[in-house]
């Protein structure tokens, strides 16, 4: 009996659980537990971002005709910009490009994708660097101006104009953005019969405050001595009250108009028909009229005077303040854009990829890559740095 006895104590001892065996446990089951939610949680994270790029997709592209939008919409961050060093070409061929004229540095953003119908017209999406921001007159659609911070990639939205439109031409003056909208013969009517609106948008809210009836279409914006001038297509340059809201004191440049620059206390109007250019005093309306050897397609001004690209020839002409014709310089086989600033002039050439630079003292010329693009491009310079945008 006590043999049975101590047989039983001994059983009893030998199935005794270990004191530490079930902490050990615990912390085992505790530790895949927390290796199951460390896994769980990064594929949440990886799907999360799968969607909402799904979601960006879709909602970062342009509603139809019916649907409804606010005057002014985010379309939250685009993608990161990309850097390319200097003396190589980008491998983007659509967006917004920065390029430090110092450097040489190409940085690139890349926009909300436009609609199919963007790539209708001649005319790229003119770009302008003023009040806080990027601008870009967007077309192809409504009328629509893109307001773009290429440090975070925020992009925001401002519908001016319901009606379809190639594009936008665009200017800053007393503290607002105006935009006009140019048509397309392949879009339809951009403007009501008899004329159309030039749009002022207030960049402290994104939201256009009032309209400028314009009697015919328009063909340029160009800022004289703090006061902005509007260019119609029958050669009649138009200034903005801008207190009022309203045009006034017409001068009649030329029997029709291309473009409208600023520069060297004179008014330029470019005339693409006649290939010519006007010299108009802001002050006494009195106009000379230049004639050129080649074509007057788009044309930019600074104190150095006029300088007028010719799409077909591929070349820049300069007009001195006097209104005599400096010279012409060669470039690439299709420029499309023109611009001054940084004491140079710069003109975008989607033809052969490179956005070129001309020393207004010497006349050199020197390219910056750019992609080589079957769409056109638009160029701007403000805040240090050469903008162009490429549709």
């Amino acid at each position: 009996m006590a043999d049975l006895k101590h047989l039983m104590e001994e059983g009893r001892q030998a199935h005794v659980p270990d004191p530490g065996a079930f902490d050990r446990l615990v912390r085992r089951r505790q530790r895949k537990q927390l290796r199951r939610r460390l896994v769980a949680g990064a594929l949440a994270i990886v799907i999360s971002a799968a969607g909402l790029s799904v979601a960006y997709r879709i909602t970062g592209s342009r509603p139809g005709p019916s649907a409804s939008r606010s005057p002014s919409a985010s379309r939250g961050p685009t993608a990161s910009a990309s850097v390319t060093a200097p003396g190589t070409k980008p491998s983007e061929t659509t967006g917004l490009f920065e390029l430090n004229p110092r450097t040489g540095r190409l940085t690139h953003t890349q926009l909300p994708n436009p609609p199919p119908g963007n790539l209708v017209g001649s005319l790229g999406f003119p770009v302008l660097a003023a009040e806080g921001g990027v601008w870009i007159g967007e077309g192809g659609g409504p009328a629509t101006v893109l307001r773009a911070d290429p440090r975070t990639g925020r992009v925001e939205e401002v519908v001016i104009s319901h009606t379809k439109v190639e594009a936008s031409l665009l200017a800053a003056a007393d503290n607002s953005v105006w935009a006009l909208p140019l048509g397309s013969a392949g879009l339809g009517p951009a403007v009501p019969s008899g004329g159309g609106a030039l749009a002022r948008i207030d960049p402290a809210s994104n939201r256009v405050v009032s309209h400028v009836p314009v009697p015919t279409g328009g063909a340029g914006l160009a800022v004289s001595g703090n006061r902005l001038w509007v260019a119609r297509t029958d050669g009649v340059v138009e200034r903005v009250n801008t207190d009022s809201d309203r045009l006034e004191h017409s001068i009649a440049a030329g029997p029709n108009a291309s473009g409208l620059a600023a520069g060297a206390g004179y008014l330029w109007v470019a005339d693409d028909v006649a290939g010519a250019v006007y010299r108009v005093d802001p002050v006494t309306g009195q106009v000379r009229a230049i004639a050129l050897h080649g074509n007057a397609d788009r044309i930019a001004a600074d104190s150095s005077g006029a300088w007028v690209l010719d799409r077909q020839h591929g070349s820049v002409t300069q007009i001195n303040p006097d209104g005599s014709v400096g010279d012409t310089v060669g470039l690439g086989p299709a420029p499309n854009s023109i611009t001054a600033g940084e004491g140079a002039i710069w003109v975008a050439d989607p033809g052969d990829g490179n956005v070129w630079r001309i020393d207004e003292a010497t006349r050199q010329t020197t390219p910056y890559p750019l992609p080589q693009s079957p769409g056109t491009s638009e160029i701007a310079v403000g805040d240090g740095v050469v903008w162009i945008s490429i549709k």
